[in-house]
């Protein structure tokens, strides 16, 4: 793992969490790296605005602000939903699988969600499943852009997450009508049940209507 990857991770997932300071000898260490291509990376995420260094002085983890993620939302429903209605249909036989694989997995999930406390892999699959549909756009600035704001959206969503155990049972049945869609061709309706879902997330974040 890239040393970009490994701290968008750690702070995508909260074990950086906003306002805390980054050391960047300790990730160098824990990388077994020196400490160019953490510092390297850290320059990049100044640019994505998962940090904001200080020149020396410190390295911070930037705030998550209720302004800046309604603008996550908007960008998501405004860029991902068009995408999504203007797939395919799909005639690859592995992609079809692909589909096919990822509905099972989140059917399984129904009995499991409601119950099971690591959030941190729910949130994984969640933000896995919206990177494999927005993948399936040929278009890689878009899928760029999209997958940025997912990526945001998604550390919002689990620095709340473990106030919003019901609403996991309902992200895995809104994630199945999806694919239900996407696997009968009707992008259409594809693209509406990803708007009502994105709307619903945020919804559930309390941010919609402030």
């Amino acid at each position: 793992m890239t040393a970009l990857q490994y701290l968008k991770n750690k702070i995508i997932f909260c074990e950086l969490l906003p306002g805390s300071i980054i050391d960047e000898a300790a990730i160098a260490f824990e990388l077994k790296t020196s400490r160019t291509p953490v510092r390297e990376a850290l320059l990049e995420l100044q640019r994505e605005e998962y940090v904001s260094i200080i020149p020396r002085k410190s390295t911070r983890v930037t705030r998550v602000s209720v302004q800046n993620m309604k603008r996550v939302y908007e960008a998501r429903i405004l860029v991902e939903v068009p995408l999504i209605k203007a797939l395919g249909p799909f005639e690859q036989p592995e992609l079809l699988e692909s589909l096919k694989q990822m509905q099972e997995h989140w059917k399984s999930m129904l009995g499991l969600v409601t119950t099971n406390e690591n959030y941190r892999d729910f949130v994984k699959a969640d933000m896995e499943f919206h990177l494999f549909l927005i993948s399936l756009c040929d278009n890689p600035h878009l899928v760029r852009f999209c997958s940025e704001m997912i990526c945001k959206s998604q550390r919002f969503w689990y620095l709340i997450i473990s106030k919003m155990g019901a609403r996991m049972e309902l992200v895995a049945k809104e994630h199945i009508e999806i694919l239900d869609c996407l696997l009968s061709g009707n992008m259409k309706a594809a693209a509406t049940f990803t708007k009502n879902h994105i709307l619903n997330s945020q919804r559930a974040t309390g941010i919609l209507d402030e």
